[in-house]
């Protein structure tokens, strides 16, 4: 598997995450709300990657693993 840096963008702000998926591909598909980045955003310094990385990283085909925003995100996904 490889890491892919997500973003789910709310308009006045978004959410950063670290997708585990085997392909770019896989995530798009599973979430088609988030948006991959191929690099860590310029802005976030190792503190923030760190937190990132703690809160906010997940496998793509592990539900268990899904930080609670991206939870939030399926289900508002499923209520449509």
């Amino acid at each position: 598997m490889k890491e892919f840096w997500v973003v789910y963008d709310y308009s006045t702000g978004g959410v950063w995450g670290i997708a585990r998926a085997y392909s770019e591909d896989e995530v798009t598909r599973a979430f088609p709300e988030l948006t991959v980045v191929h690099k860590k955003p310029n802005w976030m310094d190792s503190d923030g990657e760190a937190r990132t990385r703690s809160i906010s990283s997940f496998a793509v085909d592990d539900p268990s693993t899904y930080p609670e925003w991206l939870r939030v995100l399926i289900a508002e996904r499923a209520s449509r």
